[in-house]
């Protein structure tokens, strides 16, 4: 277990041109599927240099982090392949914990009103677009070799804040046990979590949302860390370089 390098997907269209998105075929399929705009493609590329080379790269199946992973791929000699595991859920619910603990490296719950999400079965927000087969007709440049850990079907759309940190924890691990350099593509979720979860510090990043960033997109954010040196966690913004 070594180098492990997060990055967020770039900029969305949904929030760049919501009129665009709302207007295109695919927002009437799913929503929640918005690609990258022009500022995300050009975001990512500002990444190059920042990031080592890695083995692999492993991408949500979303539009806007494939697109991501495929800018990436413009400058990392490494092939790509689709993980369920790290795509956002739908709907984060949560009880009024901005950051869980981290206990024994786990981020831990206070209390939760949402664990058995009322006994019903969550439907994803992975539609049948975003299932392998869909997806590796749209880009045959993704590695087909490779079986998600997480089933598309078995993704959820609700979670409570803890236990999507504590997927991301879980991917984060597992791909490290993998491979000693690697990259994971996906959402705030990831960059946030994962960041706080390597330095074993809760409060160590939070994603600023809306006025709170100052102006600054906080899109096509870069995490790295090496696991032989705890203090070597970086956090990279394209809008500072």
């Amino acid at each position: 277990m070594a180098t492990i390098c997060l990055v967020r997907h770039g900029d969305r269209l949904d929030s760049n041109n919501y009129e665009e998105w709302q207007n295109s075929p695919r927002f009437k399929e799913n929503s929640h599927d918005t690609p990258l705009s022009e500022l995300g493609f050009s975001e990512i590329l500002k990444l190059k240099g920042y990031i080592p080379e890695v083995d692999y790269i492993y991408t949500s199946p979303m539009t806007r982090c494939v697109q991501t992973a495929l800018q990436l791929q413009t400058f990392l000699d490494a092939p790509i392949r689709l993980e369920y595991g790290i795509t956002e859920p739908g709907r984060v619910v949560d009880d009024g914990h901005s950051l869980p603990q981290i206990i024994d490296g786990q981020f831990v719950k206070l209390q939760s009103k949402y664990d058995d999400h009322n006994g019903k079965r969550l439907i994803s927000n992975i539609d049948a677009k975003l299932f392998p087969d869909s997806i590796f007709d749209l880009w045959p440049q993704l590695d087909r070799s490779y079986t998600s850990y997480i089933r598309p079907q078995d993704h959820p759309f609700v979670e409570d804040s803890v236990s999507y940190g504590n997927r991301m924890v879980k991917m984060i691990n597992y791909f490290s046990s993998l491979h000693e350099r690697v990259l994971l593509v996906g959402h705030s979720g990831l960059v946030t979590f994962g960041a706080n979860y390597v330095t074993g510090n809760p409060t160590f990043f939070k994603l600023s949302q809306g006025a709170n960033a100052g102006g600054r997109k906080h899109t096509g954010l870069l995490v790295k860390h090496n696991f032989l040196d705890p203090t070597s966690t970086e956090i990279i913004n394209p809008d500072d370089l």
